[in-house]
């Protein structure tokens, strides 16, 4: 219950912000490709008739047994651009 002087946290029918609690990795599946998104997307381009392309996220496995490695920028040569899809 809220003491007398805080407000009432909001409640919305459509929330503005989408928090992730827990995230999970999966290993890149094997010779996944660019032409395969769009193979995907016309499957469920009825209900998902808008999508994004977006940068792969930087993994983020922790290894407790491990030191973890510093902070800063990184970098990787890649055979092929990486992306991944929103739908």
């Amino acid at each position: 219950m809220a003491n007398s002087g805080e407000k009432p946290i909001p409640k919305f029918s459509n929330p503005p912000v989408i928090e992730t609690v827990l995230g999970v990795e999966f290993a890149p599946l094997e010779k996944w490709g660019v032409p395969y998104f769009g193979i995907f997307w016309n499957q469920i381009k009825e209900q998902f008739p808008n999508y994004e392309v977006k940068r792969p996220l930087d993994s983020r496995i922790e290894l407790f047994d491990k030191p973890k490695p510093p902070a800063g920028t990184q970098f990787q040569l890649l055979s092929e651009p990486e992306l991944r899809c929103w739908f």
